[in-house]
């Protein structure tokens, strides 16, 4: 549980104490109440991913976490995380237990010295004599670029350290589409109707013009409109149109 299962003086403790009001915390302890001996008969199954005990467990606990948790009980979980997420101190501040924390853990240990240590090599850091870690701009003067890096540091903390039971999170880097990512050497001019709603775009590409319906097919001499399909050639991207390499 979110309250319930800290254990109090920590400092996962002290940083929930910091967000959630009194009432807000019995509440979730009165969750807790309802829900704890349930988790743990599905926890005794945890072992054996195929036994169907296991899987019934899970899914009864689902279906009661479901009820026990409100809606607004579950929106107040939302925003105490984002607002620990969103303090740049929530790390930095509480460094030295955080990491006695994670080196009960090799795997969260090493996922948070990998992000401190790609932050460090981002100027977003600075690693002091010691292996304290500050911000390499003053508390003052951090950009918006240090508050968004220092939010996925301190995500990253609460996923892997402090909450690791009940905030999943992964540290891999997300996926961008090649096609979205890679350079292009054409300009598209959208446009659109009276209502704001788009209805194709024109490409100015290499001298030509390419005019392009709202479903990005090409609209040329033919009958019915061209499809287009797209390739990463060389470093750039480079679009196809009925047989013919852009």
């Amino acid at each position: 549980a979110l309250v319930a299962g800290v254990v109090a003086g920590t400092v996962t403790f002290r940083l929930l104490d910091g967000v959630l009001s009194p009432p807000v915390r019995k509440q979730w302890a009165g969750a807790w109440l309802t829900l704890r001996n349930q988790k743990a008969t599905a926890d005794k199954h945890a072992g054996d991913p195929d036994s169907p005990a296991k899987a019934e467990r899970l899914a009864v606990l689902g279906r009661n976490i479901a009820i026990a948790l409100p809606a607004s009980l579950r929106e107040t979980a939302g925003a105490a995380i984002g607002a620990l997420a969103g303090r740049p101190d929530t790390f930095l501040a509480h460094q030295t237990e955080i990491l006695a924390a994670a080196a009960k853990s090799p795997k969260a240990l090493a996922e948070l010295r990998t992000e401190l240590k790609r932050l460090a090599n981002w100027g977003v850091l600075v690693e002091q004599n010691g292996g304290v870690y500050s911000t390499a701009h003053p508390p003052d003067a951090l950009t918006p670029a240090d508050h968004y890096y220092l939010r996925e540091l301190n995500l990253a903390v609460l996923s892997q350290v402090l909450l690791p039971g009940f905030l999943e999170r992964s540290p891999a880097p997300l996926f961008v589409d090649p096609r979205l990512a890679t350079a292009k050497s054409w300009r598209d001019a959208y446009q659109h109707d009276s209502h704001g709603a788009r209805t194709g775009w024109i490409r100015h590409f290499e001298g030509r013009t390419y005019r392009f319906d709202a479903d990005g097919r090409l609209l040329d001499d033919a009958e019915k409109p061209s499809p287009v399909s797209y390739r990463a050639d060389g470093g750039r991207l480079r679009f196809e149109v009925a047989g013919s390499k852009n």
